[in-house]
This record gives structure tokens, C-alpha cells and sequence, in this order.
């Protein structure tokens, strides 16, 4: 089960990377695009170092962090307009 959390983890972490890489090499593109990636990030993280214990907590924290990035993704999409 440990080595399910920390590839799950590690996945968040490299998914958020990779998007504020897509972040920063796109050109016209809008702050909410980067809330998201980060957010992955620190649910990676909480996950990452929190194993013993808390599993419970932890997942109703990522359970909240996907909610709003998702959230955040509908709005982008929804009110920002392309070039």
C-alpha cells in the first residue's frame, strides 16, 4: 500500500511540473492556468511525506485540491478567451 501512495504521489508532483512547463512555454496564456499545476504539486507532497497514520486526512485533502483544480480548469476554459 506504501509504494501505491508514493507512485501515486509521484505522479501528482511530475504531472504538476510538467504542466507549469506547458505554463511557461506558452505564449499568451493566463494566470488561472497556473493555480492548478501547483496545486497538484502540494497534494503530491502532502502525500508524498504523509504516510504513517493520516491516510484518512490525506486523502480528503487531495479529494478538496482536485475538486478545485478542477473547478479552476471549468473556469478557464470557460472564461478565457483565446488570441
Amino acid at each position: 500500500m506504501a509504494g501505491l501512495m508514493l507512485g501515486l504521489a509521484v505522479l501528482f508532483i511530475i504531472y504538476g511540473l510538467l504542466a507549469i512547463f506547458a505554463f511557461f512555454r506558452g505564449a499568451n496564456v493566463n494566470v488561472l492556468y497556473l493555480i492548478g499545476p501547483i496545486l497538484m504539486i502540494v497534494a503530491g507532497v502532502l502525500l508524498f511525506f504523509n504516510q504513517k497514520g493520516t491516510i484518512d486526512w490525506v486523502f480528503i485533502v487531495e479529494g478538496v485540491i482536485l475538486i478545485v483544480e478542477g473547478l479552476f480548469n471549468l473556469l478557464s476554459v470557460l472564461f478565457i478567451k483565446e488570441a
